[in-house]
């Protein structure tokens, strides 16, 4: 089991990568106990996300790209996909993002993140992807808007 430290090191890791032009504006998510509640990580990637977007991209479509473990069966996993990348989209939308420029793509199980056997935990798999732009790799969000910026860095 992972601990909250590293999933805070995880995430301060992800904020931290420079951007280049035509990178990939991305964060991720993690669930911790297989229930769609975002902790604080979460909502704190959320809301990096949304101030990148609202600074560099807004109106431009957010895809949000759920995922689960592989415990449980595959339409167990389909739902609790599906609930993942909604609990992120009320998030996203509760920051002020119009809830008609989200999509959200559930992939259950089909595409993990950390391969594993069947009725395996792993946290790295049960993830929502937010990728801005429009495109679902994020490509020219912010790109017009001069220097890329490192997202959640004032």
């Amino acid at each position: 089991m992972y601990k909250p430290a590293f999933l805070i090191f995880a995430v301060l890791a992800a904020l931290s990568q420079p951007s280049h032009a035509h990178s990939v504006r991305q964060w991720t998510v993690y669930f911790v106990n297989n229930t769609p509640i975002l902790d604080d990580d979460g909502t704190a990637a959320v809301a990096a996300a949304t101030e990148y977007y609202n600074l560099a991209c807004p109106g431009k479509p957010v895809t949000l790209i759920s995922g689960t473990d592989t415990v449980g069966s595959h339409e167990q996993n389909a739902q609790r996909s599906q609930a993942y990348g909604e609990a992120v989209m009320k998030e996203l939308i509760k920051d002020g993002v119009a809830a008609s420029v989200i999509r959200v793509q559930a992939n259950g199980e089909s595409h993990l993140q950390v391969p594993t056997d069947d009725d395996v935990a792993e946290i790295l798999n049960r993830r929502v992807e937010i990728y801005l732009g429009d495109d679902p790799g994020g490509i020219n969000c912010g790109d017009s808007y001069g220097p890329p910026i490192s997202p959640g860095v004032n």
